[in-house]
């Protein structure tokens, strides 16, 4: 995530962050089991727009 962030300099409004565990991915319906290819539970792409911490979109 790190790296995708420093692609952005002049971002000052989103934040990036990491889901190792898979925690929020699973509750939020967004786990993809890729654990076939070896890579366990991976995050489908998505986008939160958050407006005091109340997701207003999902997508």
């Amino acid at each position: 995530m790190k790296a995708w962030e420093k692609t952005y300099p002049e971002n000052k409004h989103v934040k990036f962050l990491g889901d190792g565990s898979a925690k929020y991915t699973q509750t939020l319906g967004l786990g993809l089991d890729v654990s076939q290819g070896g890579l366990g539970i991976r995050c489908r792409r998505f986008a939160l727009l958050l407006d005091d911490l109340k997701v207003k979109v999902q997508s």
